[in-house]
């Protein structure tokens, strides 16, 4: 049951996203950083190089303009998504936008891609981490994000929680995530978040 109710949601985010990327409007949110992001790059530019992760990257809304805010210096952004169509639009905005040398597009569910400890500067999961599969490798993510950064490393964490939905005809539908968390249950343990002393 609960393996089908997560093919279910994937399937549907999947035609839902396609039908996004397809529709090719430049001021759509897809093809829009969000503020938390861009409110990060002033701080980071002190950096000589600089190592990012965007987990759920889609087309590079958020790791293209990094990329190009640091074309300067070395840097790599690591970018993983489920759905190889958004790899494959990511590798064409990046050629299309001079940064391709920047962007490494992984195609891998959130939950199987590995962080190695020590690794980023930066990580992103924007509207993401609630598309993990279960509760269980949504804290093992958590932990790894943490232990992923380097000493003076960002995480920045966006996520849905306690969303409801609605069906065509009025009807409360699913929600399209796999862990749909109520906001109060978000309150993270003191040693999965980074100290900001």
């Amino acid at each position: 049951m609960e393996r089908s109710r997560i093919a279910r949601i994937r399937a549907n985010e999947r035609a839902a996203h396609l039908r996004m990327y397809r529709s090719g409007a430049p001021d759509g949110w897809t093809n829009r950083p969000v503020r938390a992001v861009t409110e990060l790059l002033p701080q980071l530019k002190a950096l000589p190089a600089l190592s990012v992760l965007d987990l759920g990257c889609g087309v590079g809304r958020n790791a293209l303009p990094i990329a190009r805010a640091f074309c300067d210096r070395p840097c790599r952004i690591d970018c993983v998504d489920i759905l190889p169509e958004a790899i494959r639009q990511l590798s064409q905005n990046a050629a299309a936008q001079g940064v391709s040398a920047q962007i490494h597009g992984i195609v891998r569910p959130i939950e199987h891609f590995p962080i190695r400890a020590g690794q980023y500067d930066l990580i992103l999961a924007i509207s993401a981490l609630e598309h993990i599969d279960t509760p269980a490798h949504f804290r093992k993510k958590l932990t790894e994000i943490k232990d992923g950064l380097k000493p003076d490393g960002t995480a920045c964490l966006l996520l849905n929680s306690s969303v409801r939905a609605w069906g065509a005809a009025g009807e409360e539908a699913e929600p399209p995530f796999e862990c749909n968390f109520a906001a109060d249950a978000l309150d993270a343990p003191a040693d999965l978040l980074p100290s900001y002393d």
